[in-house]
């Protein structure tokens, strides 16, 4: 007797594969599994995604590359093809949503990706609108090359293979490299050396760093835009006052101590200052270094721990999104 699972895998039955999609919001996870007779093995954890339809979804796909992992009943060159198929699901998934999440302006986000990849975006001939609304009608190599070069570059001092690993499980996904085996075609040199070279183990490690890198990163204060603010200095030094420097400053309340940091008076007159602690990456900056770089620093507030820290313009361009500004 035929399964669901195996029904869900014909072209035939689209229609019914995106209708259970759909419900997947109404579902609950283990009827999901009992129906489509997964064994209900997870070897990644997505319980960081709050939206219960993407995580139920990335939950599925991920119990599908493990069943297919550990069948006894598929051939090899099979099972380790719906293991790719099935792992790149996810990481389309969950880039999409990294994406949704760190450029809630969708503007913000097709300016990155063309700053960072070969994206350009497409407008229509007759009504000249731009064609692409959201992150799902982006090309998703864009994506991936535009992520991988950020969070996962590679030198040839410190060589990365994510982004090599990942773009062949696209290829996998999309040219169906085991029926060219089985028929006997010429495959893709590329992806037969991928097969040759790669096995469950390798592209699990993959897909394990690649979630778990995002969702550090999704943690981070500045990719969480309802839990920051952002000033130009200069902004900033109009709405407090004139800043002094000052050194070996230590946080009363948290007892962090700073080598350096800029004291705004909180009111003109009086002795409380609001202080300016500088980022890490920066160094100790000078009164004439601050002078002279005064038009490309920028004050930011992380409100979850009510600190101000202070910025360079590369930094703010390539993390925090400008729509939060005020």
């Amino acid at each position: 007797m035929e399964t669901l699972s195996e029904k869900l895998k014909d072209p035939r039955n689209s229609e019914i594969r995106e209708s259970l999609r759909k419900m997947l919001d109404n579902a609950d996870l283990s009827d999901l599994r009992d129906a489509m007779h997964l064994s209900g093995y997870k070897s990644i954890d997505y319980s960081f995604i709050k939206e219960d339809i993407l995580r139920t979804q990335l939950e599925v796909d991920n119990m599908r590359m493990e069943d297919a992992a550990h069948s006894t009943q598929i051939a090899d060159e099979e099972r380790f093809f719906i293991f790719c198929i099935n792992a790149f699901y996810q990481i389309e998934n969950i880039t999409n949503y990294y994406f949704a999440k760190r450029f809630p302006n969708f503007g913000d986000l097709m300016v990155y990706l063309e700053a960072h990849s070969n994206f350009k975006h497409k407008v229509n001939p007759k009504t000249q609108e731009i064609v692409e609304k959201g992150v799902g009608d982006i090309d998703i190599s864009c994506k991936i090359f535009a992520l991988c070069g950020e969070l996962f570059p590679s030198t040839e001092d410190q060589p990365d293979f994510t982004y090599k690993m990942i773009n062949n499980l696209r290829f996998v996904r999309n040219e169906g490299f085991h029926r060219c085996q089985v028929e006997g075609k010429t495959a893709n040199e590329k992806l037969e050396k991928f097969y040759k070279y790669n096995d469950f183990n390798t592209v699990r490690e993959t897909l394990r760093k690649y979630i778990t890198t995002i969702k550090e990163q999704l943690e981070l204060p500045w990719n969480k835009p309802e839990e920051y603010q952002v000033w130009t200095l200069l902004d900033f030094a109009r709405k407090m006052g004139q800043p002094k420097r000052a050194s070996s400053f230590v946080n009363k309340e948290t007892g962090d101590e700073f080598p350096a940091v800029l004291m705004f008076p909180t009111k003109q007159g009086d002795r409380d200052f609001t202080t300016v602690a500088f980022s890490s990456y920066m160094g100790e900056l000078s009164v004439k270094e601050i002078e002279a770089r005064k038009d490309e620093l920028y004050v930011v507030q992380f409100m979850n721990a009510n600190i101000y820290y202070l910025h360079d313009r590369e930094h703010i361009n390539k993390y925090i999104n400008h729509s939060n500004s005020i």
